[in-house]
């Protein structure tokens, strides 16, 4: 593979090119998932039901409620699911203690219908 050098720095990442902060992170996995109808099936399989359909689904990135804050991406399906994930840079996980807000979904294997049931800590 070539070597691939910005002002004489070698480039490990595509996020050495579009930044390597957390809401650019954030920006660039939201992208990724929009656009990539198998990225978007794997992490839905992984992160609610595996064969959920990916079909009609919404992306939020970084939506703000007055008096709740900020969610980094969110992924809904109206009347199937609706996902919040909270982005972390590095290999430290969200906590309540870190004021981190994450509602988890609980879904209902039969119908493939999903309602918040509280956080994840």
């Amino acid at each position: 593979m070539a070597e691939l050098l910005l002002h004489g720095k070698r480039i490990e990442s595509v996020f050495q090119l579009l930044g390597d902060h957390e809401n650019d992170i954030t920006y660039s996995v939201g992208w990724a998932l929009a656009h990539s109808s198998a990225f978007l099936q794997a992490f839905l399989d992984v992160a609610v039901t595996p064969g959920l359909a990916s079909a009609n689904v919404v992306l939020r990135l970084q939506e703000y409620v007055s008096g709740q804050g900020i969610t980094d991406i969110e992924i809904e399906s109206p009347g199937s699911f609706h996902l919040i994930a909270e982005a972390k840079r590095g290999w430290t996980l969200p906590t309540r203690a870190t004021g981190a807000v994450c509602r988890a979904c609980s879904i209902d294997r039969a119908s493939s219908t999903a309602s918040a049931s509280g956080g994840i800590e």
